[in-house]
């Protein structure tokens, strides 16, 4: 039994300490966007703003159409007046082998 605690206290003694050291190291939210140069904190307001202004727009559609007395499947969706964001394009993987290196042959 003695084991056992030992091995219990032990264990949350590392949690403790790992929780511990994760708050001391990890900046809060405005601690790092205090770190980020300018034009990136005008690109993510910016990119906040969008968002907003879709999930707005999206939640008066959802409103409209749920004191509709159509179902679901009837009901009138309008087109966005907001663009989307362009998502980006899929990247492919990198090759294994490097384009630089040319394979021998075993001897």
């Amino acid at each position: 039994m003695e084991r056992y605690t030992k091995a219990l206290v032990s264990g949350a003694a590392v949690i403790y300490f790992g929780y511990w050291c994760m708050t001391r190291t990890t900046p809060s939210h405005d601690e790092l966007l205090g770190r980020l140069p300018a034009e990136e904190r005008r690109r993510l307001a910016r990119s906040h703003d969008d968002r907003q202004a879709i999930n707005q727009e999206l939640m008066n559609q959802i409103q409209k159409n749920a004191a509709s007395t159509k179902p679901v499947w009837q009901v009138d969706i309008e087109p966005s007046s907001i663009p989307l964001p362009p998502t980006p394009a899929p990247t492919t993987p990198a090759s294994p082998v490097s384009p630089t290196v040319k394979p021998t042959a075993p001897k």
